[in-house]
């Protein structure tokens, strides 16, 4: 199992500090990234629509319940590289292999990193990821 970072929107330059997320309809996961709680980053959250998702799995920020890979790709920014990519895909893992045979071999491993959560996503190759306003308080 290896994990390489995922870029669906330019400018990811910092850690994320909390992640929200939505289930609306049979398949769409709405997943709100809360970089604007980050002290030092830009008042921006980015949201992501997976389409075709069949398994989420949400943990406290501590590996225990999804397997990782041990070495997570790090930030390249200077005062951030000591802090996980926020955004990863996870190549190989029990999670997606289990999937495979059931919905076929285009389904991904998404990782989504912030400082209290991580979530784990199995969905099809149909992402779309905005910057939206954040929620950061005056």
């Amino acid at each position: 199992m290896t994990a390489s970072p995922w870029n669906p929107v330019p400018d990811v330059v910092g850690p994320c500090t909390d992640i929200s997320f939505d289930r609306t309809l049979p398949g769409e996961l709405l997943v709100t990234m809360h970089f604007s709680l980050t002290r030092g980053l830009p008042d921006r959250d980015l949201r992501i629509a997976f389409r075709g998702a069949v398994a989420i799995r949400w943990e406290e920020e501590c590996p225990g319940v999804e397997p990782v890979p041990r070495d997570l790709p790090k930030l390249t920014t200077p005062e951030w590289s000591r802090w996980t990519t926020p955004l990863l895909s996870i190549q190989d893992s029990a999670l997606l292999e289990s999937f495979r045979p059931i919905y076929g071999e285009s389904l991904r491993h998404f990782l989504l990193v912030s400082m209290n959560d991580l979530l784990h996503v199995v969905a099809g190759p149909s992402v779309e990821a905005v910057w939206v306003p954040g929620r950061r308080q005056p």
